[in-house]
């Protein structure tokens, strides 16, 4: 129960580094989903409609299908730019 609320309360990590993404993916056997949110803020109380259907939909998977993060893995999100590129991701094409 509390790795569970230790999830919950922070679903997803911020990747800055091409090698952030590669350690989560490590950490998660492999499975990963990462959106791309550029310009988020970080530090306002005002988020993009887009981040929060995705932070939604991701609590909706750690409570109804996968609580520990085992068969979808990790959550990572990318505001860079430069990170996006590299890791395939526009705004056509925000998750992977």
């Amino acid at each position: 129960m509390i790795e569970y609320l230790l999830i919950a309360r922070q679903p997803y990590k911020h990747l800055a580094t091409k090698e952030q993404f590669y350690d989560l993916k490590a950490q998660h056997w492999g499975n990963l989903l990462v959106g791309y949110f550029p310009g988020l803020p970080t530090n306002e109380g005002k988020s993009p409609r887009a981040f929060k259907l995705f932070l939604t939909s991701v609590y909706q998977l750690l409570e109804d299908i996968d609580p520990f993060q085992r068969a979808i893995g990790g959550v990572g999100i990318v505001t860079s730019q430069q990170l996006a590129i590299n890791l395939q991701l526009d705004i056509t094409r925000p998750v992977r």
